[in-house]
């Protein structure tokens, strides 16, 4: 009868060498020959292989004073960008853009310029804005309603939004802010993932960043 040889790397956990062991003790079993011209591998060798194996993997296993010496791994480089290294923007240095006549986005983060998947913003809508109903399909969009009153509307939902109130409105749904006669609307936005509204936002006119009166009334800054 032959002998059954396995070699366990060094490195090799107890649990990682038992694996290999148990599965090649499970095929020695199949390769039983009665032919004298072939090597034969029976039970009996393949448990002392089994054997063999555990204490191989156990005297591979380092003793808790070892692993006190051990050299440590190497620290994992991590990313630049926002996941990595806090970013801040202020307020006042946000570009704006408009997207209609009566709306713009002044853009805080977004996967165009930022290590991102999501775009959020200051969106102001002028007063008697009305979203056209569309919808997004695979991205949630929230808004925040910071100043101004408005209504959104949400499939066959309608619903009024003031200051402090937050919306949310799932994918696929068919939803669109309108802001009342009064004032203008302005919340912070939230898309995320992006489903493509950077894109959108910054196809539209670039206007600067927002009035001073809509900086102090939002942050308390620009108030002069």
């Amino acid at each position: 009868m032959a002998t059954l040889t396995l070699t366990i790397p060094a490195e090799a956990t107890p649990a990682c060498a038992a694996a290999v062991v148990a599965a090649a003790a499970a095929r020695a079993a199949w390769y039983e020959s009665e032919s004298e011209s072939t090597a034969t591998v029976g039970p009996a060798a393949a448990a002392a292989a089994v054997a063999a194996a555990h204490s191989h993997a156990r005297a591979a296993v380092p003793s808790p004073l070892s692993s006190l010496h051990s050299p440590s791994p190497p620290a994992r480089r991590r990313r630049a960008g926002p996941t990595s290294v806090p970013s801040v923007r202020r307020l006042a240095d946000l570009p704006a853009f408009r997207m209609a006549a009566s709306n713009r986005l002044a853009l805080a983060f977004d996967p165009l310029r930022d290590d991102v998947p999501f775009t959020v913003g200051v969106e102001v809508f002028d007063p008697g804005h009305e979203t056209p109903r569309h919808t997004h399909e695979v991205g949630c969009e929230v808004f925040f309603v910071l100043s101004g009153t408005g209504v959104g509307h949400c499939n066959d939902a309608s619903f009024a939004l003031a200051p402090g109130d937050v919306a949310i409105f799932p994918p696929t749904s068919v939803h669109g802010l309108d802001a009342d006669a009064g004032g203008p609307l302005v919340c912070l936005e939230l898309l995320c993932p992006n489903d493509s509204f950077a894109e959108k936002v910054r196809s539209g006119e670039l206007t600067g960043s927002l009035a001073d009166e809509e900086l102090c009334a939002l942050a308390a800054v620009g108030c002069g």
